[in-house]
């Protein structure tokens, strides 16, 4: 059966590149719809088109009432395993992206490009394939199988949120959408955003990032024209190669561009925003001006709040992360986003009482975007056991153990559920430049031979979970 499984994923290979392709092609990043589409069009494109797939597999299918999640459901007895992934992506900036365009994907030497190959399609399409082998080898699970594809998983996760409320709990849940071998645990995150209460007088906007869950790696500064302080930012950026200026009749542009990564893991980037401060209180402008921007680069500088003398730590999970994704300005008024993370042991009320004080002395406004409740599962138990035993029959490799993740995935809105990878990672032989490659990043990549191998991974996890559920 093993081998019938390996064979069938791997004389398929084209077909699944090619599923893959058709998915990244449709601009799934979430925007303002309508009653018809309320996460825009090409969030219900990508349902409708997994909805197809699914349909054509004997699934019964049902894209929800408010279009924010698909479901299909296959032939069982009363027991029931989930596989739940989602078709949303983040935003892409064409001009970052090296090799392709975000939704014109390509194929690489062995690798995929295009915004989502990994997050979270490969979680998708891997879904399918993984059953469709096991059906392939008279190995389908004895249990129900419910397969999930959300559009909403990348903006608060308002589509798992209504499934909850909607559907009955699965016996047990795997979401292809973090790393291996198998993750039984996350950590809390609230999201929200500060607003400094007094307005700018020189600055006239501060603009950049799209997202609360990507450090922010691009940031714009619109300021008033005026010759002397163009010449003095020219001066003070020449050694500045992160940053650019330009001006035209009314107003002075100051770019400055860092280093993006995941909100979970910031350790390898570079606030743009921290840059830009940088330079700006170098320059003449006012005081109050400056005070903003000193209390700001507090916040940004680092993403533990150590600048800021509020770092916490949980001995499970380890440093709780404050990142800041998003800066803009509303009424002249500097408003910062934030993804703060953290582990169990840590009060959320206490934390973030503790944030509204500081923002207080500093005269700013705390805004409660979402808070999403972490969990943890022991390593003991016998479904976590049974999936851990699945990865290592395929890899053959004994070394890893279950971890807890910083990440946020659906699995903590659901019952006994795990969250694993899409794909055993491999670094690509051609260049990539220094900031692109991975998850939420320019040229996001996926290595077709390990995402061949993960979806072995993913049919096993299914068996040995299935035997678990009826023993």
């Amino acid at each position: 059966m093993k081998n019938k499984i390996r064979d069938y994923i791997r004389d398929n290979r084209e077909n699944i590149i090619d599923m893959i392709k058709a998915l990244v092609e449709i601009p799934s990043v979430r925007n303002d719809g309508d009653e018809n589409a309320p996460f825009g069009k090409s969030c219900l494109d990508a349902l409708k088109k997994v909805e197809e797939i699914y349909s054509s597999d004997g699934y019964k299918t049902e894209i929800e009432e408010n279009k924010n999640y698909l479901i299909g459901l296959s032939e069982g007895d009363e027991k029931v395993i989930g596989v739940f992934a989602h078709s949303d992506v983040v935003p892409a900036d064409v001009a970052d992206w090296e090799y392709t365009s975000p939704f014109k994907p390509i194929e690489k030497d062995g690798f995929l490009i295009g915004r989502g190959v990994e997050d979270n399609k490969s979680g998708v399409v891997g879904a399918i394939w993984a059953l469709r082998a096991l059906k392939n080898a008279d190995a389908f699970p004895k249990s129900k199988v419910l397969l999930y594809t959300g559009s909403d998983e990348e903006n608060g996760m308002s589509d798992i949120v209504e499934f909850t409320k909607k559907c009955k709990m699965p016996d047990f849940s795997i979401v292809p959408d973090n790393e291996y071998p198998v993750c039984r645990g996350e950590k809390t995150i609230v999201d929200f955003f500060i607003k400094f209460n007094k307005p700018f007088d020189d600055i006239i906007a501060i603009n950049g990032g799209e997202a609360f869950n990507i450090t922010l790696g691009k940031v714009s500064v619109t300021l008033k024209n005026d010759d002397d302080l163009f010449e003095e930012l020219e001066w003070i950026v020449r050694d500045v190669k992160e940053c650019t200026i330009s001006k035209d009749f009314e107003d002075i542009t100051l770019t400055a561009v860092g280093k993006s990564t995941h909100a979970a893991h910031p350790d390898d980037s570079l606030n743009a925003l921290l840059i830009a401060i940088d330079v700006l209180t170098k320059c003449s402008l006012s005081k109050n001006d400056k005070i903003i921007l000193e209390n700001a680069r507090k916040l940004v500088s680092n993403p533990y709040f150590e600048g800021v003398n509020l770092s916490t730590t949980d001995s499970e999970f380890g440093k709780t992360t404050t990142v800041n994704g998003i800066a803009l300005t509303e009424e002249g008024r500097l408003k910062l986003s934030f993804d703060c993370r953290f582990g169990s042991e840590i009060d959320t009320d206490a934390l973030i009482n503790s944030y509204k004080e500081f923002f207080n002395s500093i005269n700013a406004d705390y805004i409660e975007v979402k808070r999403l409740d972490g969990y943890s599962i022991s390593e003991n138990d016998p479904l976590i056991k049974a999936v851990m035993e699945a990865f290592v029959d395929v890899t053959g490799d004994n070394s890893k153990k279950s971890y807890l993740s910083f990440g946020g995935t659906y699995a903590r809105f659901l019952k006994n559920a795990v969250s694993t990878g899409t794909y055993i990672p491999v670094t690509p032989k051609f260049k990539m430049p220094e900031g692109h490659g991975s998850v939420h990043q320019p040229d996001e990549v996926l290595d077709i031979e390990g995402f061949l191998h993960g979806i072995e991974i993913l049919a096993h996890m299914i068996l040995k979970a299935d035997d678990v559920l009826h023993k």
